[in-house]
């Protein structure tokens, strides 16, 4: 999800150069060795071409792409020609495992990287099946993170959430560092908040940015409660880990416990 491309030029004059045979000259330690039925194809810095008295053609400038870049993924390469090609500027890919390289007229190497820079990398997106995520029971209540801050690229985070009857979800605090939006879906979420407590039924949101007090619970007796909970930006569903992985190795969920793992992340216990 990564929206920045970083490109980065390699201070060497690069050409495309072929030699007979199926092995890469003595002496030579090429970028890269494509092998066709008519010989060899070296891309190799110019000064070593000359030395080595290589015919060649196409100097090329060399700008690497310092974004992962997954062999699966379909579109960095169609967004990057496409860009380029607009300015008229010919490019060719060589695909690494972890980075795409591009080589492009030497005499265009100021003007590719400045519309690199300016152009973010077209990426997948992700579907979340009803059954996938994350599930991380905490204090009583059922969380399940359909998408965390490493899914998102840090820009969101959201989970599906179930407090069973009659049970407190969360004791009044205040987040310093997040937003959070609160949907229900089905049964009553209590909310409370400085302005004192609000019944929440399917269909109705809530909105606790950053510096506001909130907490919630299900008051009912009927059945469960069940909500979405949006995170902006993502990275508190580490909380709910800690205080799981707390669980596990035997601890005891006190207050004072809880305090201290909110505490982790810029969050307030009232």
């Amino acid at each position: 999800m990564d929206t920045d491309l970083r490109p980065e030029l390699v201070p060497y004059a690069y050409v495309f150069a072929t030699v007979d045979g199926v092995a890469v000259p003595p002496g030579l330690d090429p970028f890269a060795v494509v092998r066709e039925d008519e010989g060899l194809t070296l891309v190799l810095r110019q000064r070593d071409a000359d030395a080595a008295g290589l015919t060649y053609v196409y100097l090329a400038a060399r700008i690497t792409l310092r974004v992962h870049s997954d062999l699966a993924d379909v579109g960095l390469t169609a967004t990057v020609s496409t860009a380029l090609a607009a300015a008229g500027i010919s490019c060719n890919v060589i695909a690494g495992y972890a980075h795409d390289h591009l080589f492009v007229p030497w005499d265009r190497a100021t003007d590719a990287l400045e519309i690199l820079r300016s152009t973010p990398p077209r990426t997948l997106a992700t579907v979340v099946t009803a059954a996938d995520g994350e599930r991380i029971p905490a204090g009583g209540v059922e969380h399940l993170f359909k998408l965390t801050g490493a899914q998102t690229g840090g820009r969101l985070g959201v989970e599906e959430f179930v407090v069973p009857p009659l049970t407190l979800g969360a004791r009044p605090h205040i987040h310093w560092a997040h937003d959070e939006y609160f949907y229900v879906l089905e049964g009553e979420l209590t909310l409370a908040t400085d302005g004192g407590e609000a019944v929440l039924g399917p269909g109705d949101l809530a909105h606790a940015p950053r510096g506001s007090v909130h907490g919630f619970r299900n008051a009912s007796e009927a059945g469960p409660a069940k909500a979405l909970c949006l995170y902006t930006p993502p990275g508190y569903e580490d909380y709910f880990r800690d205080v799981h992985a707390a669980v596990e190795a035997g601890a005891e969920l006190t207050a004072g416990l809880l305090t201290e793992l909110r505490a982790r992340y810029d969050t307030e216990s009232l």
